[in-house]
């Protein structure tokens, strides 16, 4: 059974439900919500917490299929993007590649999406150090292929791009846009 790291924080309790509201009762336990701080501070939780290959996802993600969604992942390598770069940090990741790697400190959001670009390169780095190859599941969800969609957060309309695998499994709202 794989395990699933979801990330969020404080104030996003309706993302963590809308997520929530798809999983089926049988797959609840192998979710694992981890809140504060930014996305690589969760990485790192997780892996310290003993996780020995796990699934990231944020909270703007939704499984709307989920026997399609763990096929997906079941099949995969060791290591692998959910989609392509930027990927948001979506991956399963392997502590093999975790344990060889240095942790940023993150400060604030800007620290965050200056170091996921670098996080990730380290990360394929150190993969291809191991001889592990890092596809891409979905590589079909671009930005390019991107759907405009409106989200409500807090009952407010929020402009997201709408992301979807051709299989209709796997959504991930991604960067708001006006």
């Amino acid at each position: 059974m794989v395990a699933i790291v979801l990330g969020t924080n404080e104030g996003r309790d309706s993302y963590v439900e809308h997520f929530f509201s798809t999983v089926p009762s049988d797959c609840e336990d192998m979710i694992t919500v981890v809140s504060g701080s930014y996305e690589i501070t969760q990485i790192q939780d997780a892996y310290c917490d003993g996780l020995r290959s796990f699934v990231y996802l944020q909270d703007s993600c939704l499984v709307t299929d989920w026997s399609a969604f763990l096929r997906k992942i079941g099949d995969a390598p060791e290591t692998a993007y959910l989609i392509p770069r930027p990927s948001c940090y979506a991956m399963v990741y392997s502590a093999r590649v975790l344990e060889l790697m240095e942790f940023p400190t993150i400060r604030d959001k800007e620290d965050s999406i200056f170091f996921e670009t670098v996080f990730l390169d380290q990360y394929e780095l150190t993969a291809k150090r191991l001889e592990l190859q890092v596809p891409v599941l979905y590589p079909e969800m671009t930005d390019g292929e991107a759907l405009g969609a409106e989200r409500y957060y807090n009952g407010l309309p929020e402009r997201r791009l709408h992301l979807r695998s051709s299989d209709r499994s796997f959504h991930k709202m991604k960067a708001t846009y006006r």
